[in-house]
């Protein structure tokens, strides 16, 4: 009987080709059909086990590759600290410190932007899966950020703003319009002032003359 290779392992066909050779060159007539039909059998077993050995190796890949891609209490120990709860003064202060902080947390693309994350395509694979609810995620954190940075009388003005975006806008326009009119009354307040100041003087001089 001639030798058959065992290691390293042959394709699956080959095998099965090689077996049926060896079959009907080693053993007589009557009983070649027989072994035959037993290696065949035999190698369509290993065939399997093969391909399922695929498999399973190709998923723990994607699982090592999901657990790497994954950042750890480690990796991500940098904390910065919250901004200061914004109470309707300060705007200006309160959108630099907020938007670093955002930032730090790589959340600040979401705020800016207001388009949905694209649905899914058919069968994806886990790192699409992972990306998109990331993506959905981001969302959803931003808007905990910006909600929990402001007061509760301010909260009441956001509360149905349904994105990110939405919710710092609405700040900005009601918020940022009253600083710039207050801005203003002040400097008329201190225009009229200086103005009632100097006529006093002039008064005052007037008398003494």
């Amino acid at each position: 009987m001639k030798n058959v290779r065992i290691w390293p392992p042959m394709h699956p066909y080959e095998a099965v080709h090689a077996a049926a050779k060896v079959a009907m060159q080693t053993c007589h007539i009557s009983s070649s059909i027989f072994l035959a039909s037993q290696i065949l059998q035999i190698s369509i077993f290993f065939f399997l086990l093969l391909q399922a050995s695929s498999l399973v190796a190709q998923a723990s890949a994607d699982c090592c590759s999901l657990l790497i891609n994954t950042p750890t209490i480690a990796s991500s120990s940098f904390s910065p600290a919250a901004p200061p709860v914004f109470n309707g003064e300060g705007l200006h202060i309160w959108q630099v410190k907020m938007r670093t902080y955002l930032q730090a947390f790589n959340l600040w693309e979401v705020v800016i932007s207001d388009v949905e994350p694209a649905p899914l395509r058919a069968n994806p694979t886990v790192a699409q899966i992972r990306q998109h609810a990331d993506e959905r995620t981001k969302r959803h954190k931003a808007m905990s950020c910006i909600q929990n940075c402001v007061s509760n009388v301010i909260f009441t003005r956001i509360m149905a703003c349904e994105t990110p975006k939405q919710a710092w806008d609405k700040l900005k326009k009601e918020f940022q319009g009253a600083e710039r009119t207050r801005q203003q009354q002040l400097l008329k307040l201190r225009r009229d002032f200086e103005n009632l100041k100097m006529k006093e003087e002039e008064t005052g001089f007037g008398f003494s003359a």
